[in-house]
């Protein structure tokens, strides 16, 4: 009781940064948890219609379009973020193919206010090209500084002309997924953040296939881009002399993913593209054996390779064949447990101690990153310290970062070179370790 009086003490004000806190922390479900705060009580609900921000995120089909207008106006002059997802079952009087225009023309109506764009069209899309076209004809996004754009369906290069008359000034980031879509050269010109992932999952030969050049032709439409991340199969791509390589020459960071030991042992943008101002690197790989990494690391390497890299980043997991891999597994395992006709419990449990990436999970960290404060251009990075803090790694979850300058060869145990940032607490681990 005593806490519930404290509880109708505490001013507005910190309860709107509580609710600001909540919204921002969640990936999904915003529309649901608005709708539960605004019922608790009518102080709540008076504090929830005053934060224009907790209304600004529009989802479809999770809100029905009347929903959603709803929405939008409690927002106010608050910029939109609105996702729009085809795939979602929705058990609607209306026609599928209707309640998608719907959603397309709001789109329309709301888009001098939307900021963040995304897209998601599913292979079983009803979607009618030249009504989408006609929808969409020469619209203005004038705030829109965010576009996601996922395509999975049978022919993504058919619907690659869709966006070509778009007007958007202030587009700085732009994530595409099975789709490479023709933009005018203004837009390509401002974006600084590119995420491009196509060909997973699909043959050489398919129809929905894209072809290396197109790749390619696509990233160096890019002419301002700074971050750069790229998960593309190429295949097997004829390779060119170092000297006749296309260059990426804003590009500062890059991620290369390559989710698959195939993938990684065919030839990737560092075989095609140079990179002469890059500082960033980080290589993404999916792995089926950790004993294929020494043969990985040897293939996926630049053929130019930039002198102006000062941080690497090798992150190395199971492979995953499919983007929608861990979706299957409620299934799978539903399907399993059918074949115990009693079952009344069912436990789901990890074995930590047998899954491994570069370190063991239950290891004493999780990230390692080695810091050279002081090099000249002639000393490079010592390469066999690794081997000698093995002694260090005796607290699990943590982030060691390791100063090589205090690297003399032998490591003393009382100068502390290992500096531990805690991501998470895990009291177990903590208890074995200690």
């Amino acid at each position: 009781m005593a806490n519930q009086r404290k509880f109708h003490t505490m001013p507005d004000e910190i309860l709107s940064i509580i609710f600001n806190l909540i919204h921002q922390s969640l990936s999904s479900g915003h529309a649901r948890t608005v709708n539960k705060l605004s019922l608790v009580s009518r102080r709540f609900r008076s504090i929830v219609l005053g934060l224009p921000v907790l209304w600004s995120r529009i989802s479809f089909p999770h809100l029905r379009v009347k929903h959603a207008e709803l929405f939008a106006s409690r927002a106010k002059t608050h910029p939109l973020a609105i996702s729009m997802d085809d795939s979602y079952d929705w058990k609607l009087k209306e026609p599928e193919l209707v309640r998608m225009m719907d959603m397309y023309e709001l789109t329309v109506s709301l888009s001098s206010r939307i900021q963040k764009l995304s897209i998601h069209i599913s292979e079983n899309s009803s979607l009618d090209l030249d009504v989408i076209q006609k929808t969409y004809s020469n619209a203005s996004f004038p705030c829109l500084s965010e576009l996601t754009l996922e395509w999975y369906t049978e022919s993504p290069r058919t619907c690659r002309f869709l966006f070509q008359g778009w007007v958007m000034p202030s587009l700085t980031t732009l994530c595409v997924v099975s789709i490479l879509p023709i933009l005018s050269p203004a837009v390509f010109s401002k974006i600084l953040t590119l995420s491009v992932e196509v060909n997973r999952g699909v043959d050489e030969d398919g129809d929905d296939a894209w072809h290396p050049t197109e790749i390619i032709t696509f990233l160096l439409s890019c002419l301002s881009v700074v971050d750069v991340r790229i998960s593309a199969r190429l295949f097997s791509t004829q390779l060119l002399p170092p000297n006749t390589l296309p260059k990426m020459e804003s590009v500062k960071r890059l991620t290369l993913h390559l989710p698959n030991t195939e993938t990684a042992m065919e030839s990737n943008i560092l075989h095609l593209i140079k990179f002469p101002s890059l500082t960033s690197f980080k290589l993404d790989l999916g792995l089926g054996d950790l004993e294929c990494l020494d043969t990985v690391l040897k293939h996926v390497s630049f053929l130019a390779m930039p002198d102006s890299v000062t941080d690497v980043t090798l992150a190395v997991g199971v492979e995953m064949d499919s983007c929608e891999g861990r979706l299957s597994l409620p299934y799978t395992i539903g399907k399993w447990c059918n074949r115990f006709k009693g079952l009344k419990s069912l436990t789901l449990d990890s074995d930590r101690r047998r899954t491994h990436g570069i370190f063991a999970f239950t290891g004493p960290i999780d990230v390692l990153k080695v810091v050279k404060h002081h090099q000249s251009d002639a000393e490079k990075m010592p390469d066999v310290f690794l081997f000698r803090l093995e002694h260090f790694w005796d607290r699990p979850h943590r982030t060691a970062v390791v100063a090589v300058e205090k690297f003399d060869g032998e490591i003393n145990h009382q100068t502390g070179n290992i500096q531990y940032i805690e991501r998470y607490t895990d009291r177990d681990s903590e208890s074995d370790s200690d």
